[in-house]
């Protein structure tokens, strides 16, 4: 029987790959610190945490909640930092003999306050240089807002499955709310 993708199904295999993994990395690697990058979304890798040892620090998207204070699920420490580049997670973490003694957090907000870095700046304007003609063209205009939710029909998701409709020239596209 092919596997299903239900979550409890994702987990069962969640469950049985990472903890060899993890035990290697402890145990061969000798590594001090397990940082688990997922997106799953909040409430998956809340269970996840909670169901599989060995994770230090699990770095969670999907959700992409503002998580303004960490969470601990067991040994656990999740964090997530919103979603849109609006905010930038700072983690700095206390270890002494490969344990996590102390946990600081912060959400820093990318706004105008946040100074540009002139040798990245000039990195960025010389990449983008060659394609500066293609990238300044207007391709159209919209006369009302687009939004992407999280769930059911948006104005978004409307242009980009036309726009997917018109370049496979196919009369149905689907998109994942």
């Amino acid at each position: 029987m092919p596997p299903s993708y239900s979550a409890g199904v994702r987990f069962s295999l969640g469950n049985t790959e990472l903890p060899a993994h993890i035990e290697r990395l402890r145990t061969e690697e000798r590594v001090d610190l397990i940082v688990l990058l997922s997106h799953l979304g909040f409430a998956q890798d809340a269970k996840l945490a909670a169901e599989v040892p060995g994770i230090d620090v699990l770095v969670s998207g999907h959700t992409h909640n503002r998580l303004y204070q960490p969470v601990k699920i067991g040994q656990t420490v999740i964090i997530q930092s919103g979603c849109h580049g609006s905010f930038v997670g700072r983690l700095d973490l206390t270890l002494d003999g490969g344990k996590i003694v102390d946990v600081q957090h912060a959400l820093i907000c990318t706004d105008d306050s946040i100074t540009s870095d002139p040798d990245m700046a000039l990195m960025v304007r010389d990449t983008l240089a060659p394609h500066r003609d293609f990238l300044d063209n207007v391709v159209g205009q919209v006369r009302s807002p687009l939004d992407r939710a999280t769930s059911l029909e948006t104005s978004m998701d409307n242009v980009l499955l036309d726009a997917i409709s018109a370049a496979a020239e196919t009369r149905l596209a689907f998109s994942n709310g």
